[in-house]
C-alpha cells in the first residue's frame, strides 16, 4: 500500500498535511504531547500525529509533501493580517509553543504551502519571530 507522500510524488502533486501541536519537540527530547500541560483529551491525536511526523521525516529525501504543525493556541477572533512565520524542524521547538496566529492567517499559510509549494515539516505561527513564510 502506498503512502500519501508516495502517491503525491508519483503523481507530481503537492500533499499538504495539517498536523498537531503535540508533535513539537521539547528541549529534553520529549514531544509536547508528553508534557503535563498537553490536554489529556487530545492525547490520542497528539501521539498519532507524532508518529506520522516521524514517518514523514524518515522519508525527507522524497519531498512532494509538507507537514504543517500549528501552535497549540489560536486567536479565534483575530483578523487576517498576513503576518505568518514558518520555522523549520529543530531539536528544540519549544519557543514555537508561544505563537498564536489567527485562524485566517493559518488558513493563508495552508494555501501558500499548497501553491508555493513548501517542503517537509514546517511549524507555522504568528510572525513575532522566525523566518518569513
Amino acid at each position: 500500500m502506498k503512502s500519501m507522500a508516495d502517491l503525491g510524488q508519483e503523481l507530481s502533486i503537492q500533499v499538504v498535511i495539517v498536523g498537531g501541536a503535540g508533535t513539537v519537540r521539547l528541549p529534553d527530547g520529549r514531544r509536547f504531547w508528553q508534557s503535563p500541560s498537553f490536554p489529556p483529551v487530545t492525547l490520542p491525536r497528539g501521539r498519532a500525529h507524532a508518529l506520522l511526523r516521524d514517518h514523514l521525516e524518515e522519508r525527507e529525501h522524497a519531498y512532494g509533501w509538507a507537514y504543517l504543525v500549528p501552535p497549540p493556541r489560536f486567536d479565534p477572533e483575530g483578523p487576517r493580517t498576513g503576518h505568518i512565520a514558518r520555522w523549520s524542524a529543530q531539536s528544540d521547538e519549544s519557543d514555537f509553543l508561544r505563537s498564536s496566529p489567527s485562524y485566517a492567517d493559518f488558513a493563508q499559510a495552508v494555501r501558500q504551502a499548497a501553491l508555493t509549494p513548501w517542503q517537509g515539516v514546517c511549524l507555522v505561527g504568528r510572525n513575532d519571530t522566525g523566518q518569513p513564510a
